[in-house]
């Protein structure tokens, strides 16, 4: 495993033990970096994990906003990121950077085309944020790039759009195979 690819202003330092870096380095082709090797990790493991296609599942679950407005704009679209598609799943988590405004409800909501991510939706007290998959490391939210803001009609119907041009490329990308 190669170690001095990068250097991230932004690292954090963990201990393992010898052996698990042994392990690890099994894994890991002479490019890879330990970095590389745990997010291939936590991939599979959000593979493995129950993908939910539920709206209900979201009207449950999902820390939604305070203004009502807003929350029926984040539930359209919810609605329409799953509609465009049978294999469309989503996994919910929490953001560690803003405390659900209720303890027990997520506030992330990761969807997937397939087990490929496909966007990443965020809510918060009085809006919404649509972050798309990056490759890039200076991103906000690691392997996010954020998109915008949907807190109306407007802002609702121009992030869609994106989701849907993404969407319709992961076909093509897809049928290419």
């Amino acid at each position: 495993m190669n170690e001095n690819i990068e250097i991230d202003t932004k690292q954090k330092s963990i201990r393992i033990k010898e052996q698990t870096y042994n392990r690890l380095g099994e894994l890991a082709t002479a490019k890879e970096t330990v970095n590389e090797l745990i997010e291939m990790l936590l991939n599979f493991y959000d593979a493995q994990s129950v993908h939910y296609s539920s709206i209900q599942v979201l009207k449950d679950y999902v820390d939604f906003p305070l203004n009502e407005e807003v929350k029926q704009v984040a539930l359209q679209l919810f609605e329409g990121i799953l509609s465009l598609g049978n294999e469309v799943s989503f996994l919910l988590r929490t953001n560690l950077k803003e405390i659900p405004l209720i303890e027990s409800r997520k506030n992330k909501v990761v969807f997937y085309k397939g087990y490929k991510e496909l966007c990443l939706i965020v809510t918060g007290r009085e809006k919404v944020w649509l972050y798309l998959p990056t490759k890039k490391h200076d991103s906000e939210i690691h392997g996010w790039k954020w998109v915008g803001k949907i807190y109306d009609e407007y802002s609702l119907e121009s992030n869609m759009k994106v989701v849907k041009s993404v969407y319709a490329d992961m076909q093509i990308s897809k049928e290419l195979l």
